[in-house]
């Protein structure tokens, strides 16, 4: 890991019209780190993670990728910076193959096609096994998997993924969580997730955010906020 900011937000604060969700949030992912958000329901994760991948627009706070200011950019022009988000199934293509979805998540790196579909391939061979059948036929588990793969094939500095064990078995989020490990470790691909999932966060990752009702409460290693039971007390509504 190299002690670079990849991805920086400051103050970032947002709401859903009258409703406020974010309170000027400041996180910070450096080069080749994985990060961990953690928060109960309604804590503003996901919203947060739509914030920085241009879904939702803040109101306060700006947020820099490879320390270029994208707090206006769109969503694709993000992509074209090498952020790439899996936010969950529904953005799936059904009624196309999975080699397809695949190809679709290289649009904004055409000339490197080839080489990302081998890369997905290695780390999830399952896929490649499935390559010719519709996304639309997959137990949820792969097609987790399958959105997963279709943000690496962006070649992506900054991977998110929104609630990765969400429904999922515990030997799928497990398998999805080693071959995230894998990656992370082999290519350097810096990753930013929110999961629910204390433990496997935990051998995830090596930082972590704790966010109550939109605001950071606490942060630091993943290891010592589990020691001091942050992350429960917030769980449990302890904050």
């Amino acid at each position: 890991m190299k002690n670079t900011p990849l991805l920086e937000c400051k103050g970032i604060s947002c709401s859903y019209g009258d409703m406020q969700v974010l309170y000027e949030v400041n996180l910070t992912v450096m080069e080749g780190e994985a990060v961990v958000v953690f928060g109960s329901n309604g804590s503003g994760k996901s919203t947060l993670m739509k914030v920085i991948s241009g879904v939702l627009k803040p109101w306060g706070g700006t947020i820099r990728l490879s320390d270029r200011d994208i707090t206006n950019l769109r969503p694709y022009e993000r992509v074209k910076m090498g952020l790439s988000f899996a936010s969950d199934m529904r953005n799936l293509f059904l009624s196309m193959s999975v080699e397809e979805n695949l190809i679709l998540g290289a649009y904004t790196k055409k000339e490197k096609v080839k080489e990302m579909l081998e890369r997905v391939y290695h780390y999830f061979p399952e896929l490649a096994d499935m390559r010719k059948k519709l996304a639309g036929e997959l137990s949820g588990g792969f097609q987790r998997m399958l959105s997963i793969g279709r943000a690496l094939m962006s070649a992506p500095k900054l991977l998110m993924i929104d609630e990765l064990s969400l429904g999922l078995s515990p030997k799928m989020a497990e398998r999805l969580g080693s071959a995230l490990l894998s990656i992370n470790r082999e290519t350097g691909t810096t990753m930013l997730l929110v999961e629910q999932e204390i433990y496997l966060a935990g051998e995830l990752c090596s930082r972590g955010y704790v966010l109550d009702l939109g605001r950071v409460v606490a942060h630091g290693e993943v290891k010592k906020l589990l020691e001091e039971d942050v992350v429960r007390k917030v769980y449990m509504g302890g904050f």
